[in-house]
């Protein structure tokens, strides 16, 4: 039965957190394991919210009573089975302490976070002699070298492991570490909860597991049923289900055909008189160009994403030839062109299908890209350029590059630097001209207009600021958000730089360059708290919008909280044309995009005759 099956039909009612109250305020938990002569006396500790694997979930019962019905264990007899076995966070060892009584001979392993309760609840259950084949060890998720040092096996047990946001990412990776492509099996014990957050775990799991339902609850439940009934009259199956999670065969990489084959349609010297060449090629998706410098091998990686209906042009018509008078070391820039449209933009351009669709296009490029390029062999370090939309599609494609270990294990992330982008979206205050943008948005925008003003159903952009995601931004040594400070109908400086309010809209405020070999660029400060920024506010922030005011609030709070450089620009862009010509679309805005070129490699040189990165 096919993963998707499960959240065709509404999810049962009520919900339920998925354990037993009355049996979770005892110390100790008995169970008798059903047609066996199994019995166990688990030790529980009081659930709090910080500890909250220490106490028996709904989920271990339904794994441990499935445990002799798993098609890996079938058929087995205790005599022949030596595979290794490793129960992913144990909390109290229920699961794996019942798989050690069934399965004598299994090699199998229990681990947490915290081992004590483990280790009583072993000896007290399995008994005090020393077993070579059973241990226990601390095993954080996402901690590479613990996960290592454990090695890879050949069954992994999960129940009630999709429960918290900010944890999935790491718990995906530790998974990837402990299995064997192409012969490990995972069996998850999994309590639907919140559909919302688990649908896109489930389709980040799909790409390294092949996945099928072994048991799906078909239990009617009484409406009258809840957490505290007894354990002889409560269904601990209630919503959960048996997942049998196969990891996929490496995939051998196929050798290209003529149609996505990276063919070199333009190879110049650019200036004999700096030794530059640039390297201009195609594939199915980007474009690439590499400059070299000194004929020597790039080892910085420069990503850029356009915004909603832009294309590469925004970058080719100005910032390339920014970057190129820059650099003084080789440099491979991939251009995604992948969220383009055919023909028009503003009717036809892809990136209207929404903020997870967009990233994911732009994974199975650089996926592409770093395997088959020649030159992406010496690559090192990534630094990521997002402008308007662009900015936001590109923090979610940070997690699934985390996700496929691309960053921070075979690329060092450097820099992330937004231009013109709407972190806090795309709101703006009651009126007319509100009403009639809300109801443009979706038409000419699509999935990503509800995305940007708050209103899609996914929360995206709550999504983006907490848990893996916010993780993933946090790997990069820096952050960098530019804005314009008028003239930019489209991003307002509140959205594109993270804050409460636009305080050159303030009488008296005079503006100048910060720079004179900078024209546009008005002042560089650093912010990481919003208590600080936010200190000479006299009201709460956003407290005129009333419906989504609070969420911009929290998003504002955990972003900032990386610390950010801010860039505020001033470009003259009539009709709010600034916000292209930020980027050089439109002419104006030269010494902004030098300021960016500068930046960048800033970043990949520990030092440079312009200093760019300290805050004013």
């Amino acid at each position: 039965m096919e993963w998707r099956s499960i959240f065709k039909k509404e999810i049962s009612r009520p919900v339920g957190l998925g354990l037993c109250y009355v049996s979770a305020m005892k110390s100790f938990f008995d169970f008798k394991v059903r047609d066996s002569e199994i019995k166990l006396r688990i030790e529980q500790k009081e659930k709090e919210e910080e500890n909250i694997g220490t106490v028996v979930w709904d989920a271990a019962l339904c794994l441990v009573e499935s445990l002799s019905n798993l098609p890996c264990f079938r058929n087995i007899s205790d005599s022949k089975n030596s595979m290794r076995i490793l129960e992913l966070g144990s909390g109290t060892g229920i699961v794996g302490i019942a798989t050690k009584l069934m399965f004598k001979d299994a090699h199998v392993v229990l681990s947490d976070l915290e081992t004590d309760l483990l280790d009583r609840n072993v000896r007290s259950n399995v008994g005090s002699d020393s077993d070579s084949k059973l241990s226990i060890v601390s095993l954080p998720w996402g901690d590479e070298n613990a996960a290592r040092k454990v090695g890879v096996f050949d069954v992994i047990l999960c129940s009630d492991t999709v429960y918290e946001a900010k944890s999935l990412s790491r718990f995906l990776q530790t998974l990837l570490w402990v299995t064997r492509e192409g012969e490990s099996v995972v069996y998850l014990s999994y309590r639907r909860r919140i559909d919302e957050r688990e649908i896109p775990f489930f389709e980040d799991l799909e790409r390294h597991f092949t996945i099928s339902v072994l048991r799906r609850d078909h239990t009617v439940v009484d409406d009258k049923e809840s957490d505290y009934g007894t354990k002889k009259s409560r269904n601990y199956w209630h919503n959960v289900h048996i997942l049998e999670c196969k990891r996929r065969p490496e995939t051998p990489t196929p050798p290209l055909s003529d149609k996505t084959k990276i063919m070199c349609f333009n190879e110049s010297s650019k200036s004999s008189e700096n030794d530059i060449k640039i390297v201009k090629s195609k594939t199915e998706g980007a474009d690439i160009h590499v400059v070299l410098r000194d004929n020597e091998d790039p080892k910085l990686l420069i990503l850029m994403c356009h915004g909603l209906h832009g294309t590469i042009k925004d970058f080719t018509n100005r910032l390339t030839g920014s970057l190129e008078r820059a650099s003084s070391s080789s440099y491979f820039l991939v251009l995604p062109t992948c969220n383009q449209g055919k023909y028009v933009q503003l009717i036809q351009s892809n990136t209207s299908n929404g903020t997870k669709v967009c990233a994911e296009r732009v994974l199975s490029v650089m996926r592409k890209i770093l395997k088959n390029h020649p030159r992406s062999r010496t690559l090192k370090d990534i630094i990521i350029l997002g402008h308007s939309f662009g900015g936001i599609y590109t923090r979610y494609l940070l997690k699934l590059l985390v996700d496929e270990s691309i960053i921070p294990k075979r690329l060092n992330p450097l820099h992330f630097i937004s231009v013109a982008s709407p972190h806090l979206g795309i709101r703006r205050k009651k009126g007319v001209f509100f009403g009639l943008f809300k109801t443009l948005a979706p038409i000419f925008a699509g999935s990503t207009g509800k995305e940007l003003l708050l209103e899609d159903k996914n929360g995206i952009m709550d999504v983006l600021s907490d848990g893996p995601f916010l993780d993933a931004l946090s790997y990069f040594e820096q952050r960098t958000c530019y804005g314009n400070i008028y003239n930019d109908i489209n991003v307002p400086l509140c959205t594109s730089t993270l804050r409460s309010q636009n305080p050159y809209r303030e009488n008296g405020v005079k503006i100048s360059w910060e720079d004179k070999n900078y024209p546009g660029v008005v002042k560089t400060t650093f912010v990481k708290s919003v208590e600080e920024d936010d200190a000479s506010r006299q009201r709460l922030a956003f407290s005129g919008d009333s419906k989504r005011g609070s969420q911009i609030r929290d998003i504002r709070k955990k972003l900032i909280s990386l610390g950010w450089r801010r860039v505020d620009c001033k470009l003259w862009g009539p009709l709010g044309l600034a916000h292209v010509q930020i980027i050089g679309q439109q002419g104006g805005g030269e010494g902004v995009q030098s300021h960016i070129a500068d930046l960048i490699f800033n970043s990949s040189s520990s030092s440079s005759s312009v200093d760019i990165s300290k805050a004013s």
